[in-house]
């Protein structure tokens, strides 16, 4: 297991929520 998974999983979680704004606008 890498170090730093907590700050990748939020990097995902922004990444999901750029996507979803983008096809909700």
């Amino acid at each position: 297991i890498r170090h730093g998974t907590g700050r990748d999983a939020i990097h995902f979680v922004q990444l999901l929520r750029g996507a979803l704004t983008a096809k909700t606008v």
